[in-house]
């Protein structure tokens, strides 16, 4: 189907759903339908369950590395860190971490991390809080 016809399909078959008003499973492998389409998701991956809940709940809190790079276009970055007293420690940089993350995390000195970062949530400051290179950007319209 060309990408209109697509939108179209997924928009009808959204409607048909709510008037019928009956439990419909609907297998894809698209996150965008899933994420449109969806009250719950099952995310699988090689037939394991790997999360199920709203599409924004899997969205702001993915559960492992592999939801977390599946539900986004484009995908979390995922950077290794390793906790020390003063923040996240990313290689030759320190990202300060906040009290409140701190104390929900329960967080151990020299804890190893994958840290999540969606690109929407990246703000420009000056002084940085961190140096990255940018790799690509997509203009997507009124978005970049």
């Amino acid at each position: 189907m060309d990408a209109q016809l697509r939108d179209d399909t997924r928009a009808e078959l959204k409607q048909l759903h709510h008037q019928l008003g009956i439990t419909t499973i609907y297998v894809t492998h698209d996150q965008v339908e899933a994420m449109t389409l969806a009250e719950q998701i099952v995310v699988l991956d090689r037939g394991r369950i790997q999360q199920i809940g709203a599409p924004q709940s899997i969205y702001a809190r993915p559960h492992n590395r592999m939801v977390a790079t599946f539900l986004g276009s484009p995908p979390m970055n995922i950077l290794p860190a390793t906790y020390t007293n003063t923040g996240f420690n990313l290689g030759s940089q320190v990202l300060t971490c906040p009290a409140v993350v701190k104390d929900k995390l329960h967080l151990i000195e020299e804890q190893n991390f994958d840290l999540g970062i969606r690109p929407e949530h990246i703000k420009i400051s000056s002084p940085p809080d961190l140096t990255v290179e940018v790799k690509m950007v997509e203009p997507l319209g009124r978005r970049l």
